[in-house]
């Protein structure tokens, strides 16, 4: 009888509430409300590719204050022309884009070319 008493005693005191970990783990503006995983998208104008961005994760994070999209592992963007040739290429360690100020900040740049193949290197970049 002492060891059922003694077990449900331990368990009792080791199921304590972290208050700060329950409002961390619920806060929903510090939490991306999606993340995905071996993401390509192609953004279009009139049907025409004007954009092509590949990254192996995306959080977004719709309820932040300031609602964003993070590019955690990195990014890969391919603007084109009208003839659906690669005018410029970017690739990144991270990046972030900002909904409402419609900037992307890209960090770490190890790569870029522009149409006449001009390579370029940047530690911060923000487009916009």
């Amino acid at each position: 009888m002492i060891v059922p008493a003694f077990a449900g005693t331990i368990l009792l005191f080791s199921c304590k509430t972290d208050l700060q970990m329950v409002d961390a783990l619920t806060d929903k503006e510090r939490l991306p409300s999606v993340i995905a995983k071996n993401i390509e998208i192609c953004y279009t104008e009139l049907g025409v590719a004007k954009l092509r961005i590949i990254a192996p994760e995306t959080r977004h994070y719709k309820y932040a204050e300031e609602p964003y999209t993070e590019f955690p592992l990195g990014i890969t963007v391919y603007t084109f022309d009208d003839s659906l040739q690669v005018e410029s290429q970017l690739t990144a360690n991270y990046a972030i884009y900002y909904e409402e100020k419609k900037t992307v900040e890209c960090q770490a740049r190890r790569s870029g070319k522009e149409q006449k193949g001009r390579g370029v290197e940047y530690r911060t970049a923000v487009l916009g």
